[in-house]
């Protein structure tokens, strides 16, 4: 009975919120601060997403839904349509309506954390950090490469509404999307 009044005031909280999406504003989110380098095994990245939470978009993340912001990290040899690697990860966020904390889920390294503060857990959400894309023995030397980088936000079901919300709206329906500078198989020291 507790669970279900809970969830109740979740979707009431989400669905006044949805009141609002009709008239939001998206914004537009981009890459920031990334850095593309080898760890004298693999290509890294790491990267960080700007303006792209709204102040509406706390509540969203209060409702108890599962959040979830997908990346897909494509590397390119230069003048071919087609990836050679494309990745995918997620970070996924839940607010626990009971115990009053964030959980959120980092899929590329299977953690697990726990946060109490929103700011923390927007921080997080939005980094990739040292994200392995490929083996430099799969790389070959004089060829010119570059990485892609791209990322979306789920859909949510609420109950109130019976309808899924697809959160992009929140960015303009656009994709945040980094395409690198060219760079070569680094020549590995003996």
């Amino acid at each position: 009975m507790f669970e279900l009044l809970l969830k109740k005031i979740a979707t009431a909280v989400v669905s006044f919120g949805s009141i609002f999406i009709a008239s939001i504003t998206g914004i537009n989110p981009e890459f920031i601060n990334v850095i593309i380098t080898n760890d004298n095994t693999n290509i890294v990245c790491s990267a960080q997403l700007s303006n792209c939470f709204q102040d509406d978009f706390d509540k969203i993340f209060n409702s108890g839904q599962i959040i979830q912001m997908t990346f897909i990290v494509n590397l390119y040899e230069k003048n071919n349509k087609s990836p050679l690697v494309s990745r995918e990860f997620y970070h996924q966020v839940k607010y626990d309506l009971v115990d009053h904390f964030y959980e959120l889920y980092l899929s590329e390294t299977e953690e697990k954390l726990h946060y109490t503060k929103l700011s923390e857990v927007k921080h997080k959400l939005i980094n990739i950090s040292n994200f392995e894309v490929i083996e430099l023995d799969e790389l070959e030397s004089g060829k010119k490469y570059y990485i892609e980088i791209i990322a979306s936000l789920s859909k949510i079901y609420l109950d109130a509404v019976k309808k899924n919300i697809n959160l992009m709206i929140f960015w303009n329906f656009k994709k945040p999307t980094y395409i690198s500078e060219f760079f070569e198989k680094p020549v590995q020291q003996l």
